[in-house]
């Protein structure tokens, strides 16, 4: 059976944690592809200043082109409703019914997937994995709570902590820092020519 991952991300813009961390999931699982989904519309960004969807996506398939067994997805993109995960779920299975789903989540994003739309559904449509923000005895906890609360199959990427985020990136851009070293060099390349995150730093 064919394991299918999805890394899903408002990826504004993607960094090299992103796709590291896809890099461990699929050597750890056996992921035959990693579909990386740029959030169209997504519902917890709503009210905050979030980057153009065709610019952060262009910027996704920068980063991972020519890696084997990674494409980038334009599903959530093309959208005009809130890019609900339960629903992106339900599309990837209808395009893969033989394979079994992975669904690549943070540690930060365990913690309130009790409040997202529809979680028991989620858990039903996937195997849950979840890579580490804080430490791994944290999201051991974490997983554990949620596990409990929620039933459903949820595990940990054996992943190193990555302190790198995409807000950090977009304020430490807006200062006037270096960020080379935590973007792929077209992104980081994409990022100069098109002047982004120059200005005030996005809340998204």
């Amino acid at each position: 059976m064919r394991k299918i991952g999805l890394m899903g991300g408002t990826f504004d813009p993607i960094h090299i944690a992103h796709v590291e961390i896809a890099k461990y999931a699929r050597g750890q699982y056996g992921l035959d592809e990693v579909i990386f989904m740029t959030s169209g519309s997504p519902p917890h960004k709503k009210g905050k200043n979030v980057t153009d969807a065709e610019i952060r996506l262009e910027m996704t398939r920068l980063a991972i082109d020519g890696i084997s067994g990674f494409t980038a997805s334009d599903y959530e993109v093309n959208k005009s409703e809130y890019s609900y995960s339960v629903n992106t779920l339900k599309w990837l299975r209808e395009q893969y019914p033989d394979a079994e789903i992975y669904f690549l989540i943070g540690e930060d994003s365990l913690d309130y997937i009790d409040k997202w739309y529809c979680p028991k559904e989620i858990l039903e449509l996937c195997v849950v994995l979840v890579y580490p923000r804080k430490s791994m005895d944290s999201l051991r906890r974490t997983l554990s709570e949620k596990q409990s609360l929620l039933g459903g199959d949820i595990r940990i990427i054996d992943a190193p902590v990555y302190d790198i985020s995409s807000t950090l990136i977009r304020e430490r851009i807006a200062a006037g820092d270096d960020v080379s070293d935590m973007l792929d060099k077209r992104v980081y390349e994409y990022i100069k020519d098109n002047d982004l995150y120059r200005g005030e730093a996005n809340e998204g």
